[in-house]
C-alpha cells in the first residue's frame, strides 16, 4: 500500500515539475515570437512535447531540440496565426456594429457570432493538436480536426467543461494561473479529445 502510494506522489511530482516547466516554456517563447507572432508556435511546441511524453514518442531533451521544433512552428504557424487575428478583428468590429442596430438584430447578432466563436474555438481544441506535429499541413488539420469535432461530441464536451472550471480555478487562483496557466490548460485538451494519437498526414501540396 505505501508503494503505490508513493508512485502516486512521484508521478505527481514529475507532472507538477514538467508542467511548470512547459508553462516557463510558453512564456519564453511566446516572448521571443513578439507576442502576438509567437504565442502560436509557442502554443504548438508546448503541445507536441506534451504529445510526446503521453505518447512515449522520442522525447525533446536538449535545448537545440526546442529551438529546432520551435522554428519550425514558428515558420508554420503564421498562417494560421494571420487567419485567426483577422478573424479575431472581423468578430470585434460585427460585435460594436450589432451593438448599435436596434435590440432585436443586435440580439440576434450577437447570439450568431458568439456562436460562430465558440465553434471556431472549440474546432481550435483539435486543430491545434494535430497542427503540432512539424510536417503537418493547416489543411489536413483543419480537415481532421473538423471531422474529430463532429463525431466526438462527448469528448467534446467533456474538454470544454474541464476548462471552464480550469478558468474558474484561474480566477480565485493568479498563483495557479501564473505558474501553471497555458500547460495544464493544453495537457487537458491533449488527455481528454485523445488528439494525441493522430499522425500528422502531411501533404505536401497542402498549405
Amino acid at each position: 500500500m505505501f508503494s503505490k502510494i508513493m508512485s502516486y506522489v512521484y508521478v505527481f511530482a514529475d507532472w507538477f515539475i514538467r508542467l511548470l516547466a512547459l508553462n516557463l516554456l510558453w512564456i519564453a517563447l511566446t516572448v521571443i515570437g513578439l507576442g502576438i507572432f509567437g504565442w502560436l508556435p509557442a502554443t504548438l511546441t508546448v503541445i507536441y512535447i506534451l504529445k510526446s511524453w503521453l505518447h512515449q514518442k522520442t522525447p525533446v531533451r536538449s535545448v537545440k531540440q526546442y529551438g529546432s521544433l520551435y522554428w519550425k512552428h514558428l515558420k508554420k504557424a503564421q498562417k494560421l496565426n494571420a487567419i485567426l487575428v483577422v478573424f479575431a478583428l472581423v468578430a470585434y468590429m460585427d460585435f460594436f456594429f450589432f451593438a448599435k442596430q436596434s435590440p432585436l438584430v443586435a440580439s440576434v447578432g450577437i447570439g450568431f457570432l458568439m456562436s460562430v466563436i465558440l465553434a471556431v474555438l472549440i474546432l481550435l481544441l483539435y486543430v491545434l493538436p494535430i497542427y503540432s506535429e512539424p510536417d503537418a499541413t493547416l489543411k489536413f488539420a483543419v480537415q481532421k480536426g473538423l471531422r474529430l469535432g463532429m463525431q466526438q461530441w462527448g469528448r467534446t464536451a467533456l474538454t470544454c467543461i474541464g476548462l471552464l472550471l480550469l478558468i474558474g480555478l484561474y480566477y480565485v487562483r493568479i498563483d495557479i494561473l501564473l505558474c501553471f496557466g497555458v500547460s495544464l490548460s493544453l495537457f487537458w485538451i491533449v488527455k481528454v479529445t485523445k488528439a494525441v494519437n493522430i499522425e500528422s498526414g502531411a501533404d505536401p501540396k497542402g498549405m
